[in-house]
């Protein structure tokens, strides 16, 4: 059996230069790293300050976004009050119309399956909220999708409400 010894040889039997060092000379190189440790902990709080302060920036700038849109109404088609669901595509979804003639339309052919449902406004904010989320459908009219420069027969259902503004 062979002895088992332990040595500072490195390749080819030459002697590794040691690396310890004197506790006064690793220090310098501690403080350095409680230095760096310090200013990354400092810029992290600095880098989610910015973060809290943008997110509450872009949720109040939402917010009045929001109460903007709610002032343009879109309608329904409701039951007790509450607008109907119909499928589009293979979802269930509430569907707002922006022309009130298309609204009551439907709500005239929708009456034949759910007597008694009726129309309702709702602001055009709280609509996209729930088209945003995946809850809802806004049905342009046809008149503002040729307006945007939608053909001739171009079908409103799935299609971007188009929005229009003036400039003073």
């Amino acid at each position: 059996p062979r002895a088992s010894c332990s040595s500072k040889m490195g390749k080819a039997g030459k002697a590794k230069a040691s690396t310890s060092q004197p506790q006064e000379a690793r220090k310098p190189a501690e403080d350095d790293d409680d230095a760096i440790l310090s200013a990354a902990i400092a810029e992290n709080r600095v880098f989610k300050e910015k973060a809290a302060s943008e997110a509450a920036a872009s949720a109040a700038a939402a917010s009045a976004i929001t109460a903007a849109l709610d002032k343009l109404p879109v309608f329904a088609i409701a039951d007790a009050g509450r607008p109907l669901q119909y499928t589009v595509g293979r979802r269930k979804l509430a569907v707002f119309y922006a022309d009130v003639a298309a609204a009551k339309a439907q709500q005239k052919a929708t009456e034949r399956q759910v007597p008694g449902c009726d129309l309702i406004a709702i602001g055009l904010g709280g609509a996209y909220r729930l088209s945003y989320d995946g809850k809802a459908a806004i049905v342009p009219g046809v008149a503002e999708l040729r307006a945007a420069g939608a053909p001739e027969g171009a079908q409103p259902m799935g299609q971007d409400l188009p929005l229009f503004a003036c400039t003073k």
